[in-house]
């Protein structure tokens, strides 16, 4: 018997992870029965539109936590690692608690105002709509014209200087990202990018059938050597997060960018730029957007620094690019929707959004400082500004298996085979999240487990991960 597939769309965090605990769960709560066949992998990649290295990773965490069985030749199936003698075996205080679970993935903001503040938009919603959208029609593909001085505006905060005629208006970063991509790539194309990067970037690639190519990173970023050696290939599309990199957290120096921009104009190369955390810095450097606003894509999203519900971003692209790039967004999506693009002028026409940015960029400091006390003799990359961390393991442990230990013990981290493109192995690391719980005391707990973990091994378990 071949089991229908449980659902994961509403499932955070990375989607290989989301595939393993639907396993999980089915087992546990007896919706999948042991001995269940699982669907075969391309065929689940196709029905969920991921890529198919995406599901073999879900099936290899499951796998690895005794839900699954492989049998060459017939295919995968369910078991119940609970029946079994090698289930998971946990010791002394480090017991999973299922009543603080803590989930260390989410690459979001911290908990603040943000309800309170969307209510207020919401509030005055109704009197904005009748003389905007009398008509009720379709928006064309790139916005109301309203929405796009809007994102002029809210470049501008950034140094970017555009015309409203050169702004997308889209439904989130993602949806930015994916636009931009399907107009300018084709397929098969290789689109050169760090060699950790956006994990999102990665899903949509697959599903365009693009090539991604990593580029080396030092402290600064990516390596401008690395680039042009690359670009010389033939290479003509580079995706690059100069500030707040997800997942590393480095930003970009003022320098660098300007080497980056000398290659992609030596190479005539089109540059992605992905900035969705811009915001929340206040003494970044200027964008590449604003350093070569002629070759730069420029993605920035509301979601990250006012509030995830809040899909709205703004692609800033070259005057030959837009008609190409809103033709592409119109295929997608036919327009972001105009509603929530509307919330969004009111809370930046209010000042709400100002406010919320600073109670974010004060309220994530205060987690990384938790984070300092207990990581304290530890190693990790980290920014007072950034939603997460960067944190090295020891030579003992691997990523995914310091992930899947820690998963088991109530915490749940990404490994870094999730960011990584390339050849080789990915780095020994995974990015921990300190933004994504309710109260600093689930924060702290996870964080006080994860130290444990790095200091004492798999052993903590009681079996080999």
């Amino acid at each position: 018997m071949t089991i229908n597939f449980p659902t994961i769309e509403n499932r955070p965090g990375p989607k290989y992870l989301a595939i393993a605990e639907a396993i999980e769960q089915g087992v546990k709560s007896g919706s999948i029965p042991e001995g269940s066949k699982l669907p075969p992998q391309r065929d689940l990649a196709d029905f969920l539109g991921i890529t198919l290295s995406t599901v073999t990773r879900g099936y290899a965490l499951a796998k690895q936590h005794g839900y699954v069985s492989g049998e060459v030749g017939r295919g995968s199936f369910v078991r119940d690692p609970r029946k079994s003698s090698s289930a998971f075996k946990f010791e002394g205080s480090h017991a999973p608690d299922k009543r603080s679970d803590m989930d260390l993935t989410c690459y979001r903001p911290a908990p603040s105002e943000q309800l309170a503040a969307v209510a207020r938009a919401c509030s005055a919603l109704p009197a904005r709509l009748s003389p905007r959208m009398a008509s009720l029609r379709y928006p064309p593909p790139a916005g109301l014209s309203s929405h796009r001085a809007l994102g002029r505006d809210w470049l501008a905060k950034a140094g970017i200087e555009t015309n409203a005629d050169n702004v997308v208006v889209c439904g989130g970063a993602q949806q930015g990202i994916s636009a931009l991509l399907l107009a300018l790539a084709a397929p098969g194309e290789v689109v050169l990018t760090e060699s950790l990067t956006y994990s999102g970037l990665r899903e949509v690639a697959g599903l365009l059938r693009l090539r991604l190519e990593g580029i080396a990173m030092d402290d600064s970023g990516m390596v401008p050597d690395s680039l042009a050696q690359a670009a010389a290939s033939g290479a003509r599309i580079v995706f690059v997060q100069p500030t707040l990199h997800n997942p590393t957290t480095t930003v970009m120096p003022l320098e660098r960018r300007k080497e980056i921009v000398d290659v992609a104009r030596r190479f005539d190369l089109t540059l992605i730029e992905d900035d969705v955390c811009g915001a929340l810095v206040t003494d970044r450097p200027p964008p590449l957007a604003a350093l070569a606003p002629e070759r730069t894509c420029h993605v920035t999203s509301l979601s990250k620094c006012l509030s995830p519900p809040l899909r709205v971003a703004f692609l800033s692209v070259p005057p030959e690019l837009v008609e190409r790039v809103s033709a592409a967004h119109r295929t997608l999506t036919l327009s972001a929707p105009p509603i929530m693009a509307e919330i969004a002028s009111l809370l930046i026409e209010s000042g709400d959004a100002d406010k919320l940015i600073e109670a974010q960029r004060v309220e994530t400091a205060r987690r990384h400082e938790i984070a300092r006390a207990i990581l304290e003799g530890h190693s990790f990359q980290a920014h007072p500004c950034g939603f997460h961390l960067w944190l090295p393991l020891p030579a003992h442990w691997r990523a995914v298996d310091f992930a899947s230990a820690a998963r088991v013990l109530g915490v749940k981290v990404i490994s870094a085979d999730n960011f990584f493109v390339g050849r080789g192995h990915s780095p020994h690391a995974v990015r921990v999240a300190v933004t994504s719980t309710a109260t600093h005391e689930s924060l702290h707990r996870g964080l006080q487990i994860l130290r444990d973990l790095l200091s004492s091994g798999n052993h903590l378990l009681g079996t080999e991960i």
